[in-house]
């Protein structure tokens, strides 16, 4: 089964592990958010709501795609930007960062060394 949250900023998608043993996660974000997110060592999703984080479980695959740079504007991208696993640690709410806004968040350690992979494109498919 495959389960997907989805808002205007980010899309979140389970890809089950034939096996059942681990869970992949593929989180659709602009490449200035991933960097942000890969400095801090952090994953959060669609505008900071708890119930996406609160589903990955310690030992899940993160893999992030970005379309653009920036949030729906910036050059465009269009490659996978980072890999990272869910650490062993529940989610959280950070706190207050200059205004009300305080996102909930997962630890990830995202892989060093790894550079970005622009997408293939499929057949039939002009994008």
């Amino acid at each position: 089964m495959t389960r997907t949250a989805r808002d205007d900023r980010a899309q979140w998608q389970l890809i089950p592990d034939p096996v059942g043993t681990s869970r992949y996660w593929l989180a659709v974000v602009s490449r200035d958010h991933v960097r942000c997110g890969v400095e801090l060592g952090v994953a959060q999703a669609n505008h900071g709501k708890r119930a996406p984080v609160e589903r990955m479980r310690p030992g899940d695959g993160l893999v992030h795609y970005s379309p653009r740079t920036g949030m729906r504007e910036g050059a465009v991208v269009k490659a996978f930007t980072a890999l990272g696993m869910i650490e062993d640690r529940p989610a959280w709410q950070a706190e207050d960062q200059d205004g009300c806004f305080r996102p909930w968040r997962r630890a990830v350690s995202y892989a060093t060394g790894v550079r970005e992979v622009r997408s293939l494109r499929c057949a039939g498919n002009s994008n």
